[in-house]
């Protein structure tokens, strides 16, 4: 079991993972602290963690739409929106012929069915639903962690004025998901064609 254990973590997918991981850490370790979106990236992956446990089926949904909530929303209001345009553009870099906001939409009314009341907790046909949430959270804690990486290069702290610096908070991460995401995913699209 152990040989399985280490072969598993060795694997491609997850030493990109780890190195991504090693990249964000090291960013926000010359940062200070962890601060805003530090906290929310923890967040993101423990709830990720618990997605991908020995759960019922939608306790794993309601954690997977909790990591992404963790990483998209910014704003009370229109989490559904943010979170379905903020992941697809994360997601159109993996696989630009899907459609992730609607893929996005249907996972988030599964919880919201689920979280409401709608749906029974203990229905056995969420299976699409489960490797969907997966798929979207896998990409996108990945997908924002390159983005913060970009970011921390683009606005180093010790010479951004706080006020500028995308990692002052909900406003300015807001704007950095405006301005800054688009940019972003351009330039990965372009380095993929080069």
């Amino acid at each position: 079991k152990s040989d399985r254990t280490v072969a598993a973590f060795l694997s491609n997918q997850r030493r990109e993972f780890l190195d991504t991981l090693g990249h964000f850490l090291s960013g926000y370790a010359e940062r200070g602290n962890f601060g805003f979106i530090g906290n929310r990236i923890v967040s993101a992956l423990k709830w990720a963690d618990m997605a991908n446990s020995h759960l019922l089926a939608s306790q794993r949904i309601i954690c997977y739409s909790n990591c992404l909530e963790t990483l998209f929303v910014t704003d009370d209001d229109r989490k559904r929106f943010q979170i379905c345009t903020r992941s697809a553009q994360f997601l159109s870099v993996v696989d630009p012929e899907q459609d992730w906001v609607s893929n996005a939409s249907s996972f988030y009314n599964t919880r919201s069915s689920l979280v409401h009341g709608e749906k029974s907790p203990v229905d056995g046909n969420m299976n699409r639903d489960i490797n969907i949430g997966k798929k979207i959270t896998d990409n996108c804690i990945i997908g924002m962690m390159y983005f913060c990486v970009w970011l921390l290069n683009k606005y180093p702290a010790d010479s951004t004025p706080r006020h500028l610096s995308p990692f002052a908070g909900k406003g300015n991460f807001t704007k950095a998901f405006e301005t800054e995401l688009p940019l972003f995913t351009k330039d990965i699209k372009d380095s993929q064609i080069s």
